[in-house]
C-alpha cells in the first residue's frame, strides 16, 4: 500500500465508503398540490444537481423508467404523465424553467431548468420566468383535471392573498449562497495539485490493500482448515489403532 507522508498533509483526511444518501425537504413531503409521482420526481431531478453546478435534467426516458409503477418489469411511464408531472412542479414553482436553448435555425436543443428547495415567491418567478402567468393560464384549461384543479386553485389562491406580491426576494439570498460556495471553492483550490492527486488515490489504495489482505487470508484460512482436517483424520487414526490394541489387550487377558 502506497502511503502518504504525513508531513505532507495540512489536514486529516476523510473517506466514506457507505451508501449515498439523499436529504429531502419537509415540505415537499406535506406540499398538498404535489402527488405523490411528482415528490418523487423532485427527488431524481435533485440526484441529478449539484451545489452551484450544471448537471444533466434527466431525460423523459430515465424518469420514465424511474416513476414507473412496474419498473421491475420494464414498464415506463408515458411521455405524457411524465409531462404532465413536471408541469406540476412548474405550477407550484418548486421547478422554474429559465431558459429554452435554440440553434441558430431556431430549434430548439434542450432547456435549463432551476430547481428549488422550497416554492419560489411568485414575484421571483416571474423574474426567472416571464412566461409563468401565461403557463398557469393555459394550465387552468388543461385536459387533465389533476392540473386543471391545481392551477385554478393556485390562481384563487393568488388573488385572495394579494401579499404574495410583495414578499422579499430570495434571488439575494441565493446570491448570498453563490459567493459562499465560491469562497469554499477558493479554499479548496489551495490545496497542492501533489496532495490533490494523493487524497484521490488514497481511497483506491485503501480498497486495493485490503482486497490483498482478504486474500491472504482467505489463502491462511484455507491451509488452516486443510491442516486441522490432516490432524483430525491423524488423530481419528491414532484413537482408532489405540482403540483396537487397548481391546486385543484386554481380549488377550481375559481368554
Amino acid at each position: 500500500m502506497n502511503m502518504i507522508n504525513p508531513t505532507q498533509l495540512k489536514e486529516n483526511g476523510l473517506l466514506f465508503f457507505g451508501n449515498q444518501h439523499e436529504t429531502v425537504p419537509t415540505r415537499l413531503l406535506f406540499d398538498p398540490y404535489l402527488t405523490s409521482r411528482a415528490k418523487l420526481a423532485w427527488q431524481l431531478i435533485k440526484y441529478k444537481a449539484r451545489e452551484f453546478k450544471t448537471g444533466l435534467f434527466p431525460s423523459y426516458d430515465i424518469l420514465g423508467q424511474l416513476l414507473s409503477d412496474k419498473t421491475y418489469a420494464e414498464g415506463k411511464l408515458s411521455r405524457k404523465l411524465v409531462s404532465q408531472t413536471l408541469l406540476l412542479l412548474q405550477l407550484t414553482r418548486w421547478l422554474t424553467l429559465c431558459e429554452t436553448v435554440r440553434n441558430e435555425q431556431g430549434q430548439v436543443m434542450g432547456n435549463v431548468y432551476l430547481l428549488h428547495d422550497e416554492p419560489m415567491p411568485i414575484v421571483d418567478t416571474i423574474q426567472l420566468n416571464n412566461d409563468y402567468l401565461k403557463l398557469l393560464e393555459n394550465a387552468a384549461n388543461h385536459r387533465d383535471i389533476t392540473v386543471r384543479n391545481v392551477a385554478n386553485h393556485i390562481i384563487d389562491n393568488l388573488h385572495a392573498d394579494p401579499t404574495q406580491w410583495h414578499y422579499v426576494s430570495h434571488i439575494d439570498w441565493i446570491q448570498a449562497r453563490f459567493n459562499a460556495y465560491q469562497q469554499r471553492i477558493q479554499q479548496e483550490d489551495e490545496i497542492p495539485l501533489e496532495q490533490q492527486h494523493q487524497l484521490r488515490q488514497l481511497p483506491q489504495n485503501i480498497l486495493s490493500s485490503h482486497t490483498e489482505l482478504s486474500q491472504k487470508e482467505r489463502e491462511l484460512s484455507k491451509n488452516i482448515q486443510s491442516s486441522q482436517m490432516e490432524l483430525s483424520k491423524k488423530s481419528q487414526r491414532s484413537h482408532t489403532e489405540l482403540s483396537d490394541s487397548v481391546q486385543y489387550k484386554y481380549e488377550y487377558l481375559y481368554k
